[in-house]
């Protein structure tokens, strides 16, 4: 069977969803269903398969002669320090392409899908960013969250040092960085860019959905019922023989508990610090894509400083 020989690998929140999505559509590539199946990151409790055939028959099974590229998209996998390393014995000369994003940005849009998934159970940002040390040493950790590595926002939000990594280990060109304010503003010249690095020709796709938006939960109490569910081999067995009867399906239930959500203002005090967190990150990351990438973390530092001095009873500068 031919192997994978394109990984979308990351970053979360990033428009993976919608890349693969788009890649999936097209009569030349093969997609991996589903679109994570974190085979290759053995360092983080995510895979589903337990060996490299039941990967390749599990997530490949469509794969035939017209597919000139083969891939599949695991978010995580650009966070995980063993990833590369394995993708890379499975085929050197894989090729690699990368979201990335403002880290504040991304941290907000991280903590609000880790908060639906139920990883986590904090939905105030700022308290689950300031309690990321207590759970490195083991507590607070959600009882439903598969991973704790994930509510390390800052060390998964530092895409420099991530990407990095990635060219210690790969020719950067066989990577293909993509800007996520790029994708999100420019879709169609970005995806074509990607078939140019994937050596494919275009099939003048001219329909972008919006993949994976932000979302809430309705009621916790279902979710997390929902979540039970989705995490245990053993509750999953008996619904599956139960559903049969009583007619009703999880992915029904998290539908119905489901509702599309604009993203939560964050307080500009969160905001500075968070500019001052990622600053250096930032900064390596502009230097490795050759662009700048500093407006990231600037805009509001003004603000932040007019609104303390009007609380502190001082007056503003003119």
């Amino acid at each position: 069977m031919p192997k994978p020989n394109f990984f979308i690998i990351g970053a979360p929140k990033c428009g993976t969803t919608s890349l693969s999505e788009y890649l999936r559509g097209h009569p030349n590539i093969c997609m991996s269903a589903p679109k994570e199946p974190y085979f290759f990151s053995t360092d983080l409790n995510l895979g589903f398969t337990s060996s490299l055939e039941e990967y390749l028959a599990k997530c490949f099974p469509a794969v035939s002669e017209i597919h000139l590229a083969i891939g599949e998209a695991s978010a995580w996998y650009l966070y995980s320090e063993t990833a590369i390393y394995n993708i890379l014995s499975f085929n050197p000369m894989a090729k690699f392409i990368v979201m990335v994003r403002n880290p504040i940005d991304m941290f907000s849009s991280l903590h609000s899908q880790l908060f639906f998934e139920r990883n986590e159970k904090i939905k105030d940002a700022s308290i689950a960013w300031h309690i990321q040390e207590r759970r490195r040493l083991g507590y607070d950790i959600p009882r439903l969250c598969v991973e704790p590595k994930f509510l390390q926002y800052g060390v998964a939000c530092q895409l420099g040092s991530q990407l990095t990594r990635l060219y210690d280990l790969v020719a950067k060109e066989r990577v293909k960085t993509i800007v996520f304010d790029d994708f999100i503003t420019n879709t169609s010249s970005i995806y074509e860019e990607v078939l140019d690095f994937l050596g494919l020709p275009s099939e003048g796709r001219v329909d972008f959905k919006v993949f994976n938006q932000s979302r809430t939960i309705r009621l916790k109490v279902v979710a997390d019922l929902i979540a039970t569910f989705a995490r245990s081999h053993h509750f999953l067995r008996v619904f599956k023989a139960t559903k049969k009867i009583i007619g009703i399906e999880t992915s029904g239930l998290s539908r119905l508990n489901t509702r599309v959500q604009k993203r939560t203002n964050m307080p500009v005090s969160l905001k500075v610090e968070l500019s001052k967190y990622f600053r250096d990150d930032v900064n390596i990351l502009s230097e490795l894509i050759g662009r700048d990438l500093s407006h990231w973390l600037t805009g509001f530092e003004r603000n932040h400083v007019e609104t303390v001095s009007s609380i502190a009873g001082t007056p503003k500068s003119v």
